[in-house]
């Protein structure tokens, strides 16, 4: 590969990434509660702390292991994070240009490349920085570009290293978020059903080798870490038990498999509806598919993959904005179809490169979300603004009451003292250990400071507040914006005995 598709792969997503993510230096902060809890579950890895056991979230462990490099490279930033969603994004326009390279459009990169980047970034799901989806993307195009290579010209006939790589790939996502797998089990599903079909048992025997020895490969460092710290049952009740039977559970246990499976179309509707230019690009990208000669009969794969990947993404009939993200890798089929008719009409190159291409940046200034706190400064935060008070202790400790935190550990640079050091989405009437945790807590006064947040509308309840009250009394608060809503933050300091 060409050392200047590299450079110009890095180039790119950095200055993208620079207004497109929270966790770009331009931001003062990046306030989501999903990429702090994180940060936080990494920062406590790399301090000795063992998620699930000592630290309370039901992410996966690699996806901490990410954040806590994050972490070493910045104590108090995002920009760590930073470092690694471009790196991330580098290996996304990588394996786009080796995909390019496989139809000979390689000379088209440097055209098309910036105007890929633009149509993720700004699609409605990406927002804030940070996301597991974001960091599944390159994995999801390294095989996506593994199955264009081996199914063209039938290649998949000996192919181990490829195998095993797409295996370890499966094997991080395992680890990150399990739900987001439906890519490789249609992966697996796909040469199964290519070798069985040409009964090729032999062949199917290594593939299975190399596929599951990859997943393995990754398992077993994961396995060892957590029996080493004698936390294998955390690690099943937290990441297994947790998320299969509890998170979601309301909507799993209310609704029967034809109305699930009806919730999941319309989710996919939804979701086409919000992601108009994705909508265009993924039919761009039929008629690619229908129109490409060199698949020959195998193009039922990538509606395999696509449908598989959405349908495990969206199990739980429950539709996060950020979810939708990890669809973004299909858009490239989308590009393909452009790139053909560009390579043969010369005016349609030419616009491109005249008009699209100094638009692309000023696209994902424009068009993402992220762009309302660029302007923000520290004293619009509480999350700075609290910093004057909880300093005044030496070796302060904070909890973070009823909600997911939004950078208050991150901001002073705090390790939690407590397990549940924020509350995950989970109902309360079938997990209540996390809040009632809180609470106790809070009635010992095992933390110096307790930090609240109420939305605009909210009605607070007693049982939120009463015991609260009785151990801490308010020192101040602080009303800002956080996506659309204004929230305010109330700071509690631990009343003298």
């Amino acid at each position: 590969m060409k050392k200047r598709v590299l450079g110009y792969s890095l180039l790119l997503s950095f200055f993208f990434l620079l207004i497109a993510t929270k966790s770009s230096p331009l931001y003062v902060l990046n306030d989501w509660g999903d990429a702090n809890t994180f940060f936080t579950m990494g920062k406590g890895m790399m301090n000795g702390l063992v998620p699930y056991r000592d630290l309370f979230e039901q992410k996966g462990p690699i996806l901490y292991f990410l954040y806590g490099i994050g972490y070493l490279l910045s104590h108090q930033s995002f920009f760590g994070i930073f470092i690694l969603e471009v790196l991330a994004f580098t290996l996304v326009l990588v394996f786009f240009y080796k995909i390019l390279k496989l139809y000979h459009y390689e000379n088209s990169f440097y055209l098309s490349a910036p105007i890929f980047l633009m149509l993720i970034l700004t699609m409605r799901s990406f927002f804030h920085g940070g996301s597991v989806e974001e960091f599944s993307l390159p994995l999801i195009m390294i095989s996506l570009y593994h199955v264009l290579f081996l199914l063209k010209e039938d290649r998949y006939q000996n192919a181990k290293i490829y195998y095993l790589i797409d295996g370890i790939l499966a094997g991080m996502i395992l680890w990150m978020k399990y739900t987001l797998l439906g890519f490789w089990i249609g992966y697996g599903l796909l040469f199964l059903i290519l070798f069985i079909k040409n009964k090729n048992w032999k062949k199917l025997f290594s593939f299975l080798l190399c596929y599951l020895g990859g997943m393995i490969l990754v398992t077993l460092p994961v396995l060892l870490y957590f029996g080493y710290h004698h936390a294998l049952g955390d690690l099943w009740h937290t990441y297994f038990y947790l998320n299969i039977f509890l998170y979601h559970a309301e909507s799993m246990a209310q609704n029967s498999l034809l109305t699930k499976i009806g919730i999941i179309y319309y989710l996919l509707l939804v979701n086409f509806k919000n992601h108009l230019f994705y909508t265009i690009g993924l039919g761009l990208g039929i008629i690619f598919l229908f129109r490409d000669k060199s698949l020959s009969k195998k193009k039922w794969a990538f509606p395999l993959l696509f449908l598989l990947l959405y349908f495990f993404a969206y199990l739980g009939c429950v539709s996060y904005r950020y979810y939708f993200l990890i669809m973004a890798p299909f858009l490239v089929f989308g590009m393909l179809e452009i790139i053909h008719y560009g390579e043969k009409h010369q005016l349609i190159k030419n616009a491109m490169l005249i008009f699209l291409l100094p638009l692309t940046f000023l696209g994902v200034y424009a068009l993402n979300d992220n762009i309302s706190s660029l302007t923000l400064k520290k004293e619009d935060y509480a999350q700075y603004l609290f910093l004057e008070e909880i300093n005044k202790v030496e070796n302060p400790s904070i909890l973070y009451y009823g909600g997911i935190d939004a950078g208050f550990y991150l901001t002073a640079d705090i390790l939690p003292r407590e397990k549940y050091f924020s509350k995950i989405n989970i109902n309360y009437a079938v997990y209540p250990d996390n809040l009632d945790a809180q609470r106790q807590a809070i009635q010992e006064g095992k933390v110096d400071f307790v930090i609240f947040r109420k939305e605009e509308g909210d009605m607070v309840e007693d049982s939120y507040l009463s015991n609260l009250l009785e151990k801490y009394q308010l020192v101040t608060s602080h009303t800002q914006k956080y996506e659309i809503w204004d929230v305010t933050y109330f700071l509690y300091k631990l009343r003298e005995t």
